[in-house]
């Protein structure tokens, strides 16, 4: 085995019955645990470890996956392998907040990447429109981060004849709800939906992760207190870092 202090943390008994991966596992998530690698800290490659311990890749993998699904690390595409910090303990299914807000309220440094802004027609959209009144959207990419991690990518659509047919000035300072409220159209309620998917390629490449990642795809139908529809807003999550709860009550 290679001189390295990893070593002598991680203890590793060949002649154990206890599998491989699970004994590097355990022992890599107590050296997370005990600060031994700092939050955001990026740690060796798979072939590195493999050196270390000489075990195999395969065994190295299956314990780094396991961590990657408990949230504890992550994986960014041509960069490595990272503790996670803290996740992001989102309120979104039982608090009407803007995610600059959430983000605010949990100590954390929001900030926004504009991918891009446009009318779209109705018959284009990743969702049936018959139900509402327009022929046009205003279509708006985004990637939402926390303390410079990314966090969500989200596609928004606003009905196009909530701003008289004319595209509103959009940055990346920009707040949606608050430009809505501009509009006369302040957000009243919400209803959500959510489902487990795979990573696409924009979604991947925008999101710095591999194509068919577990990712969170949330749908949300924002309606002013008229009961119109304001915005339909697709969001992919990434799940390791991200955390929702959601309060429910017995009713009588």
């Amino acid at each position: 085995m290679e001189n390295n202090p990893l070593v002598t943390e991680i203890i590793i008994d060949k002649e154990s019955p206890i599998p491989l991966y699970y004994q590097f596992k355990v022992g890599l998530v107590r050296l997370i645990k005990s600060g031994f690698f700092k939050r955001g800290e990026q740690i060796p490659t798979e072939m590195e470890f493999t050196r270390m311990f000489e075990i195999s890749r395969p065994t190295i993998r299956q314990a780094l996956n396991e961590m990657i699904a408990e949230g504890l690390i992550s994986r960014q595409r041509a960069k490595g392998t990272f503790v996670v910090d803290d996740r992001v303990k989102s309120k979104f299914f039982s608090t009407l907040m803007s995610f600059d807000d959430e983000m605010i309220s949990l100590g954390k440094v929001p900030s926004t990447r504009l991918i891009s802004t446009k009318v779209v027609k109705a018959s284009s959209l990743p969702f049936d429109s018959d139900e509402f009144q327009n022929d046009e959207f205003v279509e708006i990419k985004r990637v939402r981060s926390a303390d410079q991690e990314k966090v969500v990518f989200v596609t928004s659509y606003v009905p196009f004849s909530i701003f008289s047919n004319t595209l509103p000035t959009i940055d990346e300072k920009t707040r949606l709800y608050k430009l809505l409220e501009d509009a006369g159209h302040p957000v009243f309620e919400v209803s959500r939906k959510f489902t487990a998917v795979n990573a696409n390629k924009e979604v991947a490449r925008l999101l710095d992760v591999q194509v068919g990642k577990a990712l969170l795809f949330v749908e949300t139908m924002a309606y002013d207190d008229q009961k119109n529809v304001v915005e339909i807003a697709h969001a992919y999550y990434q799940s390791e870092i991200s955390n929702f709860s959601i309060h429910l009550t017995k009713t009588a």
